[in-house]
């Protein structure tokens, strides 16, 4: 589902379409989207992919960016925060992005020797199944690895590795959600690509036996199209 532009008028009324659900004042702009998704109250979203069963709480900021499918973000989380030029004359937009001034006719109409070289915001790609806590920072450029958590109020500088976790400011590594061989076994499952229907029948309580459960799935159709490794 492609979106060029929507708009939650509502203060107070939740928007549903299609396969979409938007809290009061939302606005996404050249939106895609993989299927289900929710997005809180007074939530931004411009230039992105969003994967199916994604949620987001209320007042989150997603620009330029690629978030899987199965993403829990909590309230207030900004993704791709723009960057300045630390080691220039100004840290200031003034010089660095042109567009951001164009609106005022004193600095649009001036003289120059055209504009210095500077990318203040790249892609950030979010992997599957990430859990993103309430009041986190992704600074731009930066890649979260499938299944990986992030607690709350971090800053995140660097890229994150799947199935870890992560929390400070900067983030650091606190933590594996499971061991190695288990983290293998999960990445090569690609999980998330399944249907609805075959999701719904696995045991999400227990790795293990989901994990089992998986290999055990018959790869007609390209339903499932990877063998699982054996966690056993």
């Amino acid at each position: 589902m492609n979106i060029d532009r929507l708009v939650n008028a509502s203060a107070i009324e939740t928007c549903t379409v299609d396969f979409l659900r938007i809290g009061p004042l939302t606005r996404l702009e050249q939106i895609n989207l993989d299927g289900p998704v929710v997005l809180g109250a007074h939530c931004v979203a411009r230039r992105s992919t969003i994967g199916r069963y994604t949620v987001a709480g209320d007042y989150c900021r997603f620009t330029d960016c690629d978030v899987g499918a199965f993403c829990s973000f909590g309230d207030n989380v900004l993704l791709n925060a723009g960057t300045h030029p630390k080691d220039w004359f100004s840290t200031s937009l003034f010089a660095c992005n042109p567009t951001f001034w164009d609106w005022a006719s004193e600095y649009r109409d001036a003289k120059r020797d055209g504009y210095p070289s500077f990318q203040w915001r790249k892609s950030n790609k979010v992997g599957n199944d990430v859990w993103i806590g309430a009041n986190v920072v992704i600074l731009s450029g930066v890649d979260i690895g499938d299944g990986a958590i992030i607690g709350a109020n971090s800053v995140v500088t660097c890229n994150v590795m799947p199935y870890s976790v992560v929390a400070g400011a900067p983030a650091r590594p606190r933590s594996k959600r499971f061991d190695d061989q288990t983290i293998s076994a999960l990445i090569d499952s690609h999980w998330w690509t399944l249907p609805v229907e075959k999701l719904l029948s696995l045991p999400f309580g227990d790795v293990r036996a989901t994990l089992r459960a998986l290999n055990s799935l018959q790869p007609d159709d390209d339903v499932f199209p990877t063998h699982v490794g054996s966690v056993d």
